[in-house]
C-alpha cells in the first residue's frame, strides 16, 4: 500500500462545495439562483476526498472568512474525523504569499473552483 500524502492543498470556496439551502431570488443575473449541479458535484467530491483520501493534513486556501468557518465546521463534523487523525490548516488569501513563499506548507494544491 502506498504511503499517505502528508499534506495536500485545496482552494476552498463555499460557492463550489456547499449546496445552497434555498433559492436566491435577488441574486445577480450571472449568479446561481439556487442549487446547481456544480454545488452537488463539489460537495460530493469533498465528501469522497475526506472519506477516502489518503492524506494527513489539508491546507485550505480560502478567500472569505465564511468559507474558512464552513470548512472548519465540515472538518470537525465529518464522520471520518471521529476515527482518523486529520489536520486542517486554513490560509486566508491575503496571507497566501506570506504562507506559501519561500517554503509552501504543501506542494500540491488542487483548484476545482474554476472547473465547476
Amino acid at each position: 500500500m502506498a504511503s499517505p500524502l502528508q499534506k495536500i492543498g485545496l482552494f476552498y470556496d463555499d460557492s463550489a462545495y456547499v449546496e445552497p439551502a434555498q433559492v436566491r431570488p435577488n441574486a445577480p443575473l450571472n449568479a446561481a439562483q439556487g442549487l446547481m449541479g456544480r454545488h452537488v458535484a463539489g460537495k460530493e467530491f469533498l465528501d469522497a476526498y475526506w472519506s477516502f483520501g489518503d492524506w494527513k493534513e489539508l491546507v485550505a486556501l480560502v478567500n472569505k472568512s465564511a468559507s474558512a468557518q464552513s470548512i472548519r465546521a465540515y472538518s470537525q463534523s465529518h464522520p471520518v474525523s471521529r476515527f482518523q487523525e486529520r489536520h486542517l490548516q486554513i490560509v486566508e488569501e491575503q496571507n497566501f504569499h506570506r504562507t506559501f513563499f519561500p517554503h509552501p506548507p504543501t506542494t500540491w494544491l488542487l483548484d476545482t473552483a474554476d472547473a465547476a
